[in-house]
């Protein structure tokens, strides 16, 4: 899956159990990406840092998606240290 630049910043927990954030944007020189790539059996979520503006998000997939064995993780199964507990907070999203 790849995620196109909506939102500023992507939490994401790999299959393995390993976690990363990766900031999306143009300043490659401040390590910004135009895109990331998500791998099968991940959990991510996006953040957009400025408070005054709104996350979107699109992303491509290939082979093509399918909702087989896709579901919504609830916030009791996502793990601290990937997902920053401000996105969970009443003010996060609009």
């Amino acid at each position: 899956m790849l995620f196109n630049k909506h939102s500023d910043c992507i939490y994401i927990r790999e299959a393995d159990g390993s976690c990363r954030t990766e900031r999306l944007g143009n300043d490659f020189d401040a390590g910004e990406k135009p895109m990331v790539s998500v791998g099968k059996g991940a959990i991510f979520a996006a953040e957009n840092l400025d408070p005054t503006a709104y996350t979107f998000i699109s992303c491509a997939t290939a082979p093509k998606f399918s909702y087989e064995g896709f579901r919504l993780v609830p916030r009791c199964e996502l793990p601290d240290a990937a997902f920053p507990e401000r996105l969970f907070s009443d003010t996060a999203s609009r």
